[in-house]
């Protein structure tokens, strides 16, 4: 029963890693992900492995219409997995015309009456007579040669994005004037970590929004703040993934003790290329 619950929960586990590369759990859900990613190596790897699934279903045609539609729509919106499932591609065709030709090869060996000359490597000819096994030695030679060269293509976590990048903000700042912060993100960077100054205040409870234009692309609530050299702050990660060239908004709100939220101070800043 132990082994039952252990299967059970992994595939629970797979299918919500599923659901999250696909873009289709709870904001909240996704924020405890992304902040699992940065400092568990072992839960990173097993999100690779579930994106290396479903990029195989979706070239495979295997995905249901709606995941295939999330996944052409959210999964692939950064260079990395338009590469993996480009590559994927290639190399299904590439099987599917090497398969193509081991069959025909096979057929036409078949259908030849004329002795058979000399092989070139005598060796040859246990597969030669035996196209299933022929078959069956090609296809694993094309998979181990593949396998290896996707282990020199798969970037490691080191060459992946692993760095936070700070980003300390005061209210009031505004577009106009070019005193907007600017962001620049590279390849790297995984998520920001805004520091939000504010005025002290009895509040122990935040929620924040970040805004594009009009369009919310993140929020976070119960952020707490935090005193450093007399000045109070509320600290907020944003996956990088989720900001574009352009200008935005912080919003930030307190809490109260009913729940209810009172705005604080607007933020601005930009993201732009270096």
């Amino acid at each position: 029963m132990r082994g039952l619950n252990n299967l059970s929960v992994n595939a629970e586990q797979t299918d919500r890693l599923r659901d999250y590369l696909l873009g289709v759990i709870p904001w909240e859900e996704a924020s405890d992900i992304e902040q699992k990613l940065l400092g568990d190596a072992d839960f990173y790897e097993e999100v690779l492995v579930t994106e290396d699934e479903l990029v195989d279903l979706y070239v495979a045609d295997r995905l249901p219409a709606a995941e295939k539609q999330r996944f052409e729509a959210y999964f692939l919106t950064t260079t990395e997995r338009k590469q993996k499932a480009r590559f994927a591609k290639v190399f299904a065709a590439y099987l599917a015309r090497q398969q193509a030709e081991v069959l025909s090869a096979a057929a036409g060996a078949s259908a030849a009456t004329e002795k058979p000359r000399r092989a070139f490597w005598p060796g040859l000819g246990f597969f030669r007579h035996r196209p299933v096994l022929s078959f069956v030695a090609i296809l694993s030679g094309c998979v181990a040669l593949v396998a290896l060269l996707w282990l020199g293509f798969r970037p490691n976590r080191s060459q992946l994005g692993t760095e936070t990048l700070p980003v300390a903000l005061i209210p009031g700042q505004v577009r106009d004037g070019g005193t907007t912060p600017k962001v620049v993100l590279s390849p790297k960077v995984v998520s920001l970590e805004f520091e939000l100054e504010t005025a002290p205040a009895p509040y122990q409870n935040y929620y924040a929004e970040v805004l594009y234009e009009t369009e919310r692309v993140w929020e976070k609530d119960h952020l707490t703040p935090v005193n450093k050299a007399g000045r109070q702050s509320v600290l907020m990660a944003v996956p990088a993934d989720r900001l574009k060239p352009g200008y935005y908004q912080i919003k930030l709100s307190a809490v109260s003790a009913s729940g209810e939220l009172e705005l604080v101070n607007r933020y601005a800043f930009r993201v732009g290329s270096e």
